[in-house]
């Protein structure tokens, strides 16, 4: 800063605060103040603002390192990214693996203020994880809901709706024995997504069959690709399916097709789409689709403002569905 001061003719003390965006300075010397910071290539020593703010101006994101949801994580990675850039904030990633302690990966997080903030998928009704950041007075936020009270700042995809209408629509093409995959138990999102179906059946009269595969499978693309081939052996598929994950459809897809079912003739599937690979399926299924670029900035903005002190009601939101139905 004594460097970018000599070459601007000012103040140190006015270089330090328009670096910081403190201060009541003219565009015109914020300006020329960052110029000439680029050029000498001035960075902030993070250590040195840590001990004299208390921040460490990174947001975590714990990414959940599986087969299954990958490409849903990065998705949402790149969002809060694409929303982190341009601020004093940088993103740091803190991977997840089957089997880990994420209680015991949290409390370190928090207690030894590795982040100013965290970011967080998969959640459930009582989620242990939401609890103990609560406790500690930890900012973060979540992709999903919990039941906890008070509630905290979320980002929720309106699984009901997407249940309830994908049911719906299924009924409407004459499809009378639905079924619903996910590889998932325990999550809020189920429950939500339950509640869709119960109501679409009880308006609609549609049985809604079991799901499929069996609970916690793993890799879940391919337990679910067996249940498909085993069901048509059986000769026990449901005329309606809504799936829950883009990578499960493409499954189902190809393993309805090597048991010579046909979709669209013999059964109907209405797919969550969080990707575009989906347009380059054959047959092409029906879709709802949930933005997870956008998901991932709202993540980063509510948790920057929950950082700043915004109270958790205000930092609420379930985005809406986005329904792709083909044209009879």
């Amino acid at each position: 800063m004594k460097s970018i001061a000599e070459r601007t003719g000012l103040a140190i003390t006015t270089v330090s605060k328009a670096l910081r965006g403190d201060g009541n300075f003219s565009a015109e010397t914020v300006q020329r103040i960052r110029q000439v910071a680029n050029e000498i290539g001035y960075r902030p020593d993070r250590s040195g603002v840590g001990l004299r703010t208390g921040k460490t101006y990174t947001i975590t994101v714990a990414f959940d390192h599986s087969e299954d949801i990958s490409d849903f994580e990065r998705q949402i990675v790149s969002g809060v990214a694409s929303e982190l850039s341009g601020t004093r904030y940088e993103l740091s990633l803190t991977p997840v693996f089957k089997g880990m302690n994420e209680v015991r990966l949290f409390r370190g997080i928090a207690a030894m203020r590795r982040a100013d903030g965290i970011i967080f998928t998969n959640t459930s009704p009582q989620d242990v994880r939401a609890r103990l950041l609560m406790e500690m007075g930890f900012p973060f936020v979540t992709h999903g809901r919990t039941a906890l009270q008070p509630q905290h700042p979320y980002y929720d995809f309106d699984n009901e709706s997407f249940a309830y209408f994908a049911a719906r629509r299924l009924a409407a093409k004459g499809r009378q024995r639905l079924a619903y995959t996910s590889g998932s138990t325990g999550l809020t999102y189920l429950e939500h997504t339950l509640a869709g179906l119960e109501r679409a059946a009880s308006e609609t009269g549609v049985e809604i069959g079991q799901v499929f595969p069996s609970s916690g499978v793993s890799p879940y693309a391919a337990a679910l690709h067996q249940a498909i081939c085993d069901a048509a052996r059986a000769d026990r598929l449901p005329d309606g399916i809504i799936s829950s994950s883009d990578v499960g459809t493409l499954a189902m897809v190809d393993a309805l097709h090597g048991a010579g079912v046909e979709i669209g003739r013999d059964i109907d599937i209405v797919s969550r789409k969080t990707s575009s690979i989906l347009d380059f399926c054959h047959p092409r299924v029906e879709t709802v689709s949930e933005d997870l670029m956008e998901a991932g900035r709202v993540l980063a903005r509510f948790l920057l403002r929950s950082i700043d002190g915004e109270p958790a009601e205000d930092l609420q939101i379930v985005g809406a569905p986005v329904f792709s139905w083909r044209q009879e």
